[in-house]
């Protein structure tokens, strides 16, 4: 091989590298400028499962005053706080009132909301939802216990301790909800 052919050679052979090198480089910085991926919110950790349920007051929609432990006392419970303008609360709470009719003699309900009366009847009406939803004035429990993110769900055995905790929804979740009222 003469010095010519040898230095194309190796002048091609640096240009691969070169051009391999800028060909990664892209997909690395490509990667370290794509924004963070959202962290799933965590339960406060006064809810997590094995723990008490605490105590709460809520308004029921035609207006009286509701202790969640004189709804729950002895049964177990499904609380499910939500937002009506939450699509994904709604998928959910249509899912739960598909699945619920199994297990309601075992089981007890409650969705909660932050949200007027007015909003919640309608929400209830439009998505055929019988299970009472409850309404958390002025948001006071959900900010006291950090529930930010809709919908999330609670499973209160009957002594009142949480069985479960789960925050956020996915797409048909009836084996999850058959799943989840097994553990209690």
């Amino acid at each position: 091989m003469s010095r010519k052919q040898r230095l194309m050679l190796l002048s091609s052979a640096a240009l691969v590298v070169v051009g391999v090198g800028v060909i990664a480089g892209s997909f690395v910085g490509r990667e370290a400028r794509r924004p963070p991926r959202p962290q799933k919110p965590e339960i406060d950790a006064r809810l997590a499962v094995g723990r008490s349920m605490p105590d709460a007051t809520f308004l029921a929609t035609y207006g009286d005053t509701i202790r969640l432990q004189d709804l729950t006392a002895g049964r177990k419970a499904v609380l499910i706080f939500l937002s009506t303008t939450c699509t994904p609360c709604a998928d959910l709470a249509a899912e739960w009132r598909d699945v619920f009719p199994d297990y309601g003699s075992t089981y007890e309900l409650i969705g909660v909301s932050a949200e007027p009366a007015t909003l919640v009847e309608q929400f209830a009406g439009k998505w055929g939802i019988s299970f009472p939803i409850l309404l958390d004035s002025d948001a006071r429990f959900g900010r006291e216990y950090q529930i930010d993110a809709s919908p999330t769900m609670l499973g209160i055995d009957e002594s009142g301790l949480i069985a479960f905790a789960e925050i956020g929804y996915e797409k048909d979740q009836r084996d999850v909800i058959r799943h989840l009222l097994g553990r209690f």
